[in-house]
């Protein structure tokens, strides 16, 4: 999915520039004083932006050592929030300059009351908008869940999760990989230390250990001391 992302962000940010392009060609690389034609400005270098700190983003996350492993969050973290939302900002204006676009062509060739169709478009996208956020919200809770006791047991005699000795893990942390320990289930952070909001000290220092008792427990691990704040890091 990160990588499907990634491929629909380049296309969605070259096919932006592209049209813009052209629509800057067409009236002479001049830029009109009309609420449309600034709002269209606006969006087309508010796409650029997302594209930009997208790449830096996923750049970061594949290429970049991090910061000091105590920082309290790595600078990707910001990155990646400041990408996720002008990215929101993008898809409201973008839309809503659409939706100003087609109401204006209509008008102007003397079908006004099609303008609307333009209105229609943007309150189309809010619905589908909150039917996809609620849809994978409820996909989300149902099929994401705790495995414990007996049901987990079950699982382990029909073989359908491979199991791991604590001298292979030992052995694979060694190698570098990112596997931690969390009731008997064995994780692979995949990056994650690098944008989990507690920072990422916790996790790196924690690989082949079981972080139950910082998950569960009200326990903080910094600086290379055990600590017992009022809040727990998860």
């Amino acid at each position: 999915m990160h990588h499907l992302h990634n491929l629909i962000g380049f296309v969605v940010t070259a096919v932006t520039i592209g049209t813009c392009f052209q629509v800057y060609a067409y009236v002479d690389w001049k830029q009109k004083a009309d609420p449309h034609s600034i709002l269209g400005l606006i969006a087309f270098i508010l796409t650029i932006f997302v594209g930009i700190t997208g790449m830096i983003t996923s750049g970061m996350m594949h290429w970049y050592n991090g910061d000091k492993a105590w920082a309290e969050r790595d600078k990707v973290y910001n990155v990646a929030r400041v990408h996720r939302w002008s990215s929101y900002f993008m898809l409201l204006l973008g839309n809503g300059v659409c939706s100003g676009g087609i109401a204006t062509y209509f008008s102007k060739i003397g079908y006004g009351i099609w303008g609307t169709f333009g209105v229609c478009t943007s309150i189309f996208f809010l619905i589908m908008l909150g039917l996809h956020e609620f849809f994978m919200r409820r996909f989300n809770r149902r099929n994401f869940k705790l495995i414990e006791g007996e049901e987990l047991s079950q699982i382990i005699e029909r073989r359908e999760l491979p199991s791991f000795t604590p001298e292979q893990i030992d052995h694979a942390v060694e190698e570098g990989d990112s596997l931690v320990i969390c009731d008997n289930l064995v994780l692979r952070t995949a990056g994650y230390e690098k944008i989990h909001p507690g920072g990422k000290f916790t996790i790196v220092k924690n690989f082949g250990r079981d972080i139950a008792k910082f998950y569960y427990g009200n326990y903080a691990l910094t600086n290379g001391q055990l600590t017992t704040p009022h809040t727990h890091t998860g």
